[in-house]
């Protein structure tokens, strides 16, 4: 086999493998829940926990907890009101029992 052909294999083998991963997490990706929420940034200072994820396909949230008083505000950006807005704030005690 020449130095051409030996190429040309190498680089069709590589295309097939490339194919094939790509088919793979595709379809991975479509089984997924559509709701599910992605983290992006995490970020932590004192008893706050701050995390940027999707919020739908189009807005971006901001979640907040705040460990001393076991909450979880939720906040998005209103183009309406040209600034971030509470959208909702969740008291994480009716959720969690300490034992």
């Amino acid at each position: 086999m020449d130095s051409k052909n030996m190429i040309i294999a190498v680089l069709s083998v590589t295309a097939v493998v490339l194919l094939c991963t790509l088919v793979l997490v595709h379809g991975a990706w479509r089984g997924r829940d559509a709701s599910l929420v992605w983290a992006d940034t995490v970020d932590r200072g004192g008893d706050y926990i701050l995390v940027t994820g999707a919020f739908s396909d189009s807005n971006e949230a901001l979640y907040a907890l705040d460990g001393s008083n076991d909450r979880l505000n939720v906040y998005q950006y209103d183009p309406n009101e040209r600034g971030i807005v509470l959208y909702d704030s969740v008291d994480l005690r009716n959720y969690f029992v300490s034992r």
